[in-house]
């Protein structure tokens, strides 16, 4: 099969497993009328296993299409710049390294950064105050360490299956 093809076909996959992710498997916070989600998992799994294009694509268009099925679509622009960046510095550091290696994790490390800092100035911006959007940085924080502890013992079983990077 063409590999163009076959990218298409991971980001498609990835795409919907990141909607999943954020719509059906969430935990609500009230203080912020938001919700931690999964769909960061998906993000990093999508990238590290594919590559930065594909990371990218299916972060930033399923974080934006879970904003709008779920009702949130003002969020939708933000998440689809945010989602992007991390699937792609994630996938910049980790695609074609060491899965277990210090790239994979600073490329973690730098995209809860993107996640915190991203969703602290749209949140910000959408509610009107950069004071009150301070509420939202522990919570997007814990999403992000979440969901990249899952995704380092999620990574790790995959690659017990001897899938391949790329293919």
């Amino acid at each position: 099969m063409d590999k163009s093809l076959k990218n298409l076909i991971y980001c498609a996959l990835l795409t919907s497993l990141v909607i999943v992710g954020t719509i059906i498997i969430r935990i609500p916070i009230p203080a912020v009328s938001g919700y931690i989600n999964f769909g960061d998992l998906f993000i990093f799994l999508g990238a590290s296993l594919f590559g930065p294009i594909v990371g990218a694509l299916a972060g930033g268009i399923g974080s934006a299409l879970a904003d709008i099925l779920s009702g949130g679509a003002q969020w939708a622009l933000f998440s689809l710049i945010i989602k992007g960046l991390m699937g792609l510095v994630v996938g910049k550091l980790a695609y074609k390294n060491k899965f277990y290696g210090y790239k994979n994790l600073i490329g973690t490390i730098l995209a809860i950064i993107i996640l915190v800092i991203g969703y602290y100035i749209s949140g910000s911006l959408i509610i009107g105050s950069f004071i009150t959007g301070l509420t939202s940085i522990p919570y997007d924080l814990l999403q992000g360490i979440i969901s990249s502890v899952i995704y380092f013992i999620m990574g790790g079983r995959i690659l017990k299956l001897k899938f391949k990077k790329g293919e």
